[in-house]
């Protein structure tokens, strides 16, 4: 493998036997001195060459304007070693919360830089491994976020891997880079099937559609007392405010509740059965059932909402019991 300038911190933390997929992730990262690096781009290199060149035949040959035009050029790389340092220096960068996504899909991490009270910023690159890299200005005392796109290709935690913070500013002659692991992850949901091949078990009676029949079961709203009502049913509290007499409306819960059955889907490959029964979740929230999820080793009871839409497909992405 040929030897890359940038990827020496891995290397080096490969020869001192350091694990980096455990070490402590933060929140917050603040860049010092301590954690930036520079080295020479490969225009760098070339530049140094060709300065170096004309500085031996300056030598050589004695001549006054080489040695002023040499010396002016190793100045400028110097100074622009410094720009560059500058640039990154006293940067704030911190993970955002990524939402979750389904398998297949990219998973979108935002990443808050604050500049704090520094100079404007030109050129800010921020790079996870293998994608391509997001490049950004910053305003002087700005705050951006930036927005960094991950593939999850897996169901469950996907978590946010090692940021490459770099910039070239201001001539490309150097590259000052440092390297965060930031905490955040983002949950990744299974990848719903195309279609059911069984349909969810319906319990007539012991649920109910979103639709409301009257009844003495739950809580539906108030409306205005009309003689005959019952005296329990009487919103008694607002009367005593001096409010109007009201009457609470109650109903039963009527109609079909659906489970969700791991046991339903007799196939052997467990992310085709997580796939199904993702499908089925989709399919009975839109509907507007109420829907029950049976997974080995965990129950979620019957509920509606994209909070409990949210509790099954966490329980899927997170299933790695076999039945």
């Amino acid at each position: 493998m040929p030897l890359s300038l940038t990827s020496l911190p891995h290397k080096l933390h490969r020869l001192l036997g350091i694990d980096r997929r455990h070490a402590p992730r933060d929140r917050a990262v603040e860049l010092m001195q301590r954690r930036i690096f520079i080295l020479p781009t490969r225009y760098g290199l070339l530049f140094g060459l060709l300065t170096f060149v004309m500085l031996i035949g300056a030598t050589n040959y004695n001549n006054s304007t080489g040695f002023l035009l040499s010396f002016l050029l190793i100045g400028t790389a110097l100074v622009s070693i410094l720009h560059a340092y500058h640039n990154m220096l006293r940067l704030t960068f911190q993970a955002g919360r990524a939402a979750a996504v389904f398998c297949g899909d990219a998973a979108l991490f935002t990443v808050v830089i604050d500049n704090g009270k520094g100079p404007g910023r030109v050129g800010i690159g921020l790079n996870l491994a293998g994608q391509v890299p997001v490049f950004t200005d910053i305003a002087a005392g700005g705050r951006v976020a930036v927005e960094l796109a991950l593939p999850a290709m897996r169901r469950g935690w996907l978590p946010f891997g090692t940021l490459t913070v770099f910039t070239r500013y201001p001539l490309g002659l150097f590259r000052a880079w440092s390297q965060l692991r930031l905490d955040a992850r983002c949950l990744v949901y299974p990848a719903p099937a195309a279609k059911f091949t069984t349909p969810p078990h319906r319990r007539p009676g012991s649920g109910t559609r979103r639709g409301q029949h009257p009844g003495s079961d739950d809580f539906m709203g108030l409306r205005t007392y009309h003689p005959g009502d019952s005296p329990r049913h009487v919103d008694w509290k607002a009367a005593a405010r001096g409010q109007t007499l009201m009457t609470k409306m109650f109903c039963d819960q009527l109609g079909e509740e659906l489970w969700l059955d791991w046991h339903d889907h007799p196939v052997r490959d467990i992310e085709i059965r997580l796939g199904l029964l993702c499908r089925g979740v989709l399919w009975a929230e839109q509907g507007g059932y109420r829907y029950g999820l049976r997974l080995p080793g965990s129950v979620i009871a019957a509920g509606h909402g994209e909070a409990h839409r949210h509790r099954c497909l966490m329980a899927l992405a997170l299933c790695e019991e076999a039945a």
